[in-house]
């Protein structure tokens, strides 16, 4: 069977959304999220403040901060003042020093390669006298090359002229004996002179200074090369993002390593965050010691420590609940691959999966693009196991939902079939109590925490409210709920090798229907199928009686029906019965529905004329 490859056009990128955008454009459509107002607003006042300032802005992990600051950079490009935009990643760039890491990254983005050198390098320089060390490399190695062609002219040079003048004087004498003559004559000279530049030169030896300068570290070192790279007469907006992603102590590393280049006057730092996550971080590392002076409140509370960073605080619009579906099918709507397919299917397909993979409690951009994705992953891998995943698309999407927002209630399903509709029933009689709760997915025990368990109890109650509304807007809309092939991933009942996946899920939820509706079933099933789930059953009920279970196999139906007859009258007290009754419960039911379904399916004939063993009826060998 062939099927589709998993393919680009299939996925949805994790990118912010002016990167997944055509052109890098965030186009009104897109803005869902009511963010391009909110990001006008904050380029206006970045780009136009006569102090310095800092501005916090507020949103829940996955609110989509990320695609913010592309809207807030395509906002400040369109300002006449057209301020420097610099992005920094607070988590791709936690460590041990975040004053030098912040400095490297803005460096980088300035094409500033010296930056590097004289952050992490130690330098070793010397001092020479008369000014000499104040000369580059460069003019250092011209001035010896001039040198000693001056002092290659002296010593050649004077010897010819005076040569020459030699010559003048008295016309007799020759210029090469002469010449050579005042070269050595020269020479002894040189050799002189030469002691006088030791001399000279041990004097520079002893009167240089080596000079040690190690990399920044204090604040005003950091402050002084951040004032260097930044162009005079122009302003520059430093967004700061990914802090909420940062473990506790990045989290207060980062916040006070900004506060190393806060109150620059051309300057401007946007910092998003989750304000619930980083206050709680704060108020962790600040607990005991904050001031009982009511003059210095500052480290009283989170909030006012973060008063004293940002002198603006912004929250990004909530999202009402109706946003995220739009928001996703937004997403999906123009998108090829398995999108394109369920848009061509028809019956508003498309629709009803997106709603299915977007829980009423969901608010996170980012949750919904892992949601689709994995949809689209669950589809494509469904259709390679030979499953007819376009007609079984909404309950593809109904288990990729249960699997990725309430993985408890999955894995319930996985080893009990009736989980689902154990949790149906509650959420339909709004029992929270009944639900599944899993809690401690969530939250880490914290036995010790004050308060710790009323807590858990709170958090445990609001995913149980979050599954019955799922579960009761599933059943509201008619929604088709994942079968037990789907949730084993045993396509077409493949694992048993069923021609009908509905007699493999009626076996498989076997505790479930009555027995005659099983039996009925069965009667209208393929022989392959009856023989099938016969045999299925019968293991299922073999445990503490393997042994009755490998006697039935080898029995004949007349050695059958007089072993099911025996069992009646082995009662305490009772004599032993000439032949070993079956006593298990399960394998009697068995072979009842097996003798039911044997007569709709067989002409009546009498049991002793048919010499079939149950091994040879059902395969069970």
């Amino acid at each position: 069977m062939t099927h589709s490859p998993l393919s680009a056009e299939d996925l949805l990128r994790d990118e912010p959304l002016d990167v997944i955008a055509a052109g890098g454009s965030i186009p009104d459509s897109l803005d869902l999220l009511n963010h391009r107002s909110t990001a006008r607003r904050v380029a206006e006042l970045a780009a136009t403040a006569t102090t310095h300032m800092n501005i916090a802005i507020f949103g829940p992990w996955g609110s989509g901060k990320s695609s913010f600051f592309g809207l807030l950079e395509k906002e400040l490009a369109k300002l006449p003042e057209q301020p420097t935009a610099l992005r920094f990643d607070a988590w791709k760039n936690a460590g041990d020093n975040f004053q030098a890491n912040f400095l490297a990254e803005v460096g980088r983005q300035l094409d500033q390669n010296d930056v590097d050198e004289r952050l992490f390098t130690s330098k070793r320089s010397v001092r020479l006298p008369f000014g000499l060390h104040r000369l580059d490399k460069t003019k250092r190695r011209r001035a010896v090359v001039a040198t000693s062609l001056i002092g290659a002219a002296i010593v050649l040079g004077l010897p010819a002229l005076w040569a020459r003048i030699a010559m003048l004087s008295d016309p007799k004498l020759e210029f090469v004996p002469t010449f050579a003559a005042n070269v050595l004559g020269f020479a002894g000279v040189a050799a002189s002179g030469s002691l006088i530049f030791v001399l000279l030169g041990l004097l520079m030896t002893l009167t240089r200074v080596d000079v040690e300068e190690s990399r920044p570290s204090s604040v005003a070192q950091f402050r002084q090369i951040f004032d260097s790279m930044l162009k005079k007469k122009r302003r520059y907006v430093v967004l700061v993002d990914e802090l909420d992603r940062c473990d506790p102590d990045a989290v207060m590393d980062t916040l006070e390593g900004l506060r190393t280049f806060l109150g620059h006057d051309r300057c401007v730092f946007v910092v998003a965050f989750d304000r619930a996550a980083v206050a709680a971080t704060i108020a962790r590392h600040h607990r005991g010691g904050a001031p009982v002076e009511p003059s210095a409140p500052y480290y009283a509370t989170s909030g006012e420590y973060l008063d004293k960073i940002f002198q603006f605080q912004i929250s990004l619009p909530p999202q009402p609940r109706h946003v995220a579906r739009r928001y996703a099918l937004s997403l999906v709507a123009d998108k090829g691959g398995i999108w394109a397919e369920l848009r061509a299917s028809g019956n508003q397909r498309l629709e009803r999966v997106v709603n299915a993979v977007s829980p009423i409690h969901l608010r996170s951009p980012r949750r919904t693009k892992v949601l689709l994705n994995d949809f689209a992953v669950n589809a494509r891998l469904y259709e390679s196991m030979g499953f007819d995943w376009l007609g079984r698309s909404e309950e593809i999407a109904v288990w990729t939902a249960i699997q990725t927002e309430f993985p408890t209630l999955a894995r319930e399903m996985e080893i009990e079939p009736r989980a689902l509709d154990r949790n149906l029933e509650a959420a339909r009689a709004n029992d929270s109590a009944e639900l599944i709760q899993p809690v401690d997915e969530v939250v880490a025990p914290e036995p010790s925490a004050e308060g710790a368990s009323k807590f858990r109890e709170g958090v445990a109650l609001d995913l149980a409210a979050e599954l019955g509304q799922y579960l009761r807007r599933l059943s509201e809309s008619g929604y088709a709920l994942p079968r037990q092939d789907l949730v084993l991933m045993h396509a077409g009942g493949d694992l048993l090798n069923f021609d009908d996946p509905a007699i493999y899920n009626m076996v498989l939820d076997v505790e479930g229907p009555a027995r005659s509706d099983l039996t009925q079933a069965l009667m209208d099933a393929s022989d392959h199928d009856r023989e099938g789930a016969l045999r299925y059953l019968l293991e299922q009920r073999e445990g503490a009686f393997f042994s009755e279970s490998c006697l039935v196999r080898s029995l004949s139906p007349s050695e059958i029906s007089t072993r099911l007859s025996s069992r009646a009258s082995c009662l305490p007290g009772s004599p032993p019965p000439s032949s070993t009754p079956i006593r298990c419960p399960g394998i009697c039911s068995v072979l009842w529905i097996n003798r039911r379904c044997s007569r709709r399916h067989s002409p009546r004939r009498s049991t002793e004329s048919t010499p079939t063993r149950f091994s040879e009826v059902s395969s069970l060998k």
